[in-house]
């Protein structure tokens, strides 16, 4: 049985030697001590391991850490786990991709944040490396000449996307009015509901602005719910923040309108009903629709907890994500990075423990990805929210 090999650049004078430690000292399982170097499958991690995105990145190097041990057992070859410290900057990520190129890597999981990953995959592109990104968002991400890169997680206008077609489902042949804040991811928000709203319905909505800066906003609720009202719109899909919502929602409240409120998942907080008050009843909301109540998922979760992982989403998101690429290896039995991509964009679900897994012909998900939850005020008089 051979030792896995890890390698990990964060420096330890930032309080990390213990975890540096921990992750070093991990043994993974292999089927087949034989198994020659050039069976070896390396898997590569990006991540912020430092920095002032460190949470996510050791979040990251949890769930990749337990999906290597994990999967090992389902492999003939040994599984060689490589992580790099991005440290969340552009220049972090340049250097943690060339490191991870020169160590052989053929598939890479990361990195944290949009721009990270793009910085990163400029150069796994021209290896033809494949990429699984389980949180970047960015919808330039996944370009038609990325051939190699496939995203675990939502695009950043998902959300908006899917609250535009629910509308559109829901009340059609209506008006619907869509109210931002001003905010930018308030507006991809707005755009993207209105773009799928205009592919299903010929009503043109209602855009309205409510901003979140210092004024009157009191006032400024009132004006706009009263404008609203006169409209007689049938729904409102709220994109803004929680201060503003709750603004917005005790203003409508007020005129006695039941107009039903459609938000964005940016309310999914405790500080919403804090801030909205009795308008928090009945609010729908989106939320990301990832499952993990399976007793696996359950089981990985509270492993990474006693680790101290704070981000379990993210840890179990990098998690499915080598289950993604170690399936497929080994049902193709190959490390070849351009046939692993070929085959996951368009091919058949992968069992993981955030759910199936499936990518489209351009390396987006083709589950959906978002449902609808509801706040109500349970027996206890506290407001909480439930998928419908």
């Amino acid at each position: 049985m051979q030792p896995r090999m890890i390698h990990i650049s964060a420096p330890e004078s930032l309080g990390l030697k213990r975890y540096a430690a921990l992750v070093l000292a991990s043994a993974v399982a292999v089927l087949s001590s034989s198994a020659s170097a050039q069976n070896n499958l390396r898997i590569g991690l990006a991540a912020p391991i430092s920095g002032p995105l460190s949470n996510a990145g050791r979040a990251m190097a949890a769930g990749f850490d337990l999906g290597a041990k994990d999967a090992s057992a389902r492999l003939n070859r040994t599984i060689i786990p490589i992580v790099e410290n991005d440290d969340g900057s552009t220049a972090g990520a340049r250097n943690a991709a060339q490191a991870l190129l020169d160590k052989g890597t053929h598939v890479v999981v990361g990195h944290y944040t949009s721009a990270a990953t793009r910085t990163g995959n400029a150069l796994y592109a021209r290896k033809n490396v494949l990429l699984i990104a389980p949180s970047a968002s960015s919808p330039k991400l996944i370009e038609p000449k990325s051939a190699n890169v496939l995203r675990l997680g939502p695009r950043e206008d998902s959300a908006g996307l899917f609250a535009g077609r629910y509308l559109a489902r829901e009340f059609p042949s209506t008006q619907i009015a869509i109210v931002s804040d001003g905010s930018v991811t308030s507006s991809i928000f707005a755009s993207a509901a209105k773009s799928a709203w205009n592919r299903q319905q010929t009503k043109p909505v209602i855009e309205a602005q409510l901003l979140s800066t210092p004024g009157d906003a009191v006032a400024n609720a009132a004006q706009l719910v009263q404008t609203l009202n006169g409209k007689n719109v049938a729904a409102i899909y709220w994109t803004g923040g929680v201060s503003m919502a709750g603004t917005f929602l005790r203003a409508l409240q007020a005129t006695g309108a039941n107009t039903p409120v459609i938000a964005s998942e940016t309310l999914a907080t405790p500080e919403f009903p804090a801030a909205a008050g009795d308008a928090t009843e009945g609010l729908r909301m989106t939320i990301l629709a990832i499952t993990t109540q399976s007793a696996q998922a359950q089981s990985i979760a509270a492993r990474m907890k006693a680790e101290g992982v704070r981000d379990i989403p993210l840890a179990l998101a990098t998690y499915a994500s080598v289950q993604v690429v170690t399936e497929t290896a080994a049902r193709l039995d190959t490390l070849d990075s351009a046939r692993l991509a070929a085959a996951l964009r368009g091919g058949a679900p992968i069992e993981t423990i955030v759910g199936p897994v499936s990518f489209d012909v351009t390396g987006e998900r083709r589950e959906q990805l978002y449902t609808i939850a509801i706040w109500k005020k349970a027996a206890d008089g506290k407001f909480i929210f439930t998928p419908q």
